[in-house]
């Protein structure tokens, strides 16, 4: 049987929440406090970033992937490409949307109305945060996926194209979205929602309560919030790197091939089957420069996240419980800051740096003005 206690899984959900709020006396002595950062710096950090800051770039991603999966639909969902950023598109929506619910929370749980029956720190965890984190989880794996596919593309473009189909694509995009999604849904069964009596009320109200399995709760926190992101930043970076490394070197060749064409006379026949083939490598390489753009903005935007994930593991008094608890707050907040850039960013991206995207979305505009 679980047992009541305060170090689980969902303490590390939980301090998305903890990075905007300061709502629960701190069950710590005077002696336990953090003097790294002062409580008022926590407070102005958290206000400041969690919730006008996150709530504005919330609110501009989600229209940005709104426009990212409107463009896509009209281009149409037969492109390996279209299908695996419209997934992107997708769940990076569905992060933001919760991440701006986060904000909202914190309102209600400044304002902590005494008529509420359910804890607002409580209900937010349960309806904000665990959310969040889940679909940030599948939009990680979800870049993973792009980024390998695109990387073994240049590598083996022939070949690759045989095994990832339009009809691959989507079925790995919906079974690693699946996957991930319903395996941190094992989140929830780590804490239980009781009633506690509220002294300032004199009422009942109902408060999220963390439960603890015992040496179950190190593996799933070593699982799900060290070994399998440190996995999917690593398995990004090498692909990053290796998409980087191959396009130089097949520019290299192609200029080579150029020169060499060039003092050869080229049948007329040949002509048009040339400049077709350059166009095709052309196109395959813009493609690839803009995907390598948006892996560049992951792999920038995550990096604080995984430090810090890496530091929560090696540093006991950084918890958000712990001696430093003010700086575990302050910087997460700034983390899950970066994180909501990262679901915003990639509109610009396509916008600049793919034609077809930019004709496909100032032509809808176009239409309607």
């Amino acid at each position: 049987m679980p047992e009541v206690s305060g170090t689980t899984p969902a303490a590390h959900v939980q301090s998305t929440n903890r990075t905007i709020c300061d709502v629960i006396a701190s069950m710590s002595s005077a002696d336990d406090r953090s003097y790294d950062v002062s409580d008022e710096a926590r407070t102005m950090v958290s206000v400041v970033v969690s919730v006008c800051l996150c709530g504005v770039i919330s609110l501009l991603g989600v229209f940005t992937n709104a426009m990212n999966m409107l463009v896509f639909t009209r281009q149409g969902l037969q492109d390996n490409v279209n299908i695996s950023l419209f997934g992107l598109a997708l769940t990076d929506l569905l992060c933001l949307v919760f991440n701006f619910w986060i904000s909202v929370c914190y309102i209600v749980i400044i304002l902590d109305p005494p008529t509420l029956t359910v804890d607002p720190y409580s209900l937010s965890i349960i309806t904000a945060s665990l959310p969040r984190v889940i679909f940030t989880r599948v939009s990680c794996w979800l870049t993973a996926l792009i980024s390998l596919q695109r990387c073994l593309c240049v590598a083996l473009p022939f070949k690759v194209r045989d095994v990832f189909t339009p009809r691959t694509t989507a079925y790995l995009t919906l079974t690693i979205s699946a996957f991930t999604f319903l395996s941190h849904m094992s989140l929830y069964f780590y804490s239980d929602l009781h009633a506690v009596l509220d002294p300032r009320s004199n009422t009942s109200k109902v408060y999220l309560v963390p439960l603890s399995y015992g040496h179950v709760d190190l593996y799933v926190n070593t699982l799900f919030f060290f070994f399998l992101p440190l996995l999917n930043f690593l398995l990004i970076f090498a692909c990053t790197l290796g998409m980087i490394s191959l396009l130089k070197s097949s520019t290299k060749w192609r200029e080579i091939a150029r020169k060499g064409n060039s003092v050869n006379i080229r049948p007329l026949n040949h002509h048009n089957e040339y400049k077709n083939q350059d166009m095709r490598e052309s196109k395959e390489a813009r493609v690839s420069k803009m995907i390598i753009v948006i892996m560049l903005i992951f792999i920038t935007c995550n990096i604080p996240s995984n430090v810090l994930l890496a530091i929560r593991n090696v540093v006991p008094e950084f918890q958000e419980n712990g001696r430093l608890k003010n700086l575990f707050h302050v910087t997460h907040a700034l983390a899950f800051l970066l994180e909501a850039v990262n679901s915003s960013a990639n509109f610009f991206a396509y916008f600049f740096m793919s034609s077809k995207f930019y004709t496909t979305f100032t032509s809808f505009f176009k239409h309607r003005l």
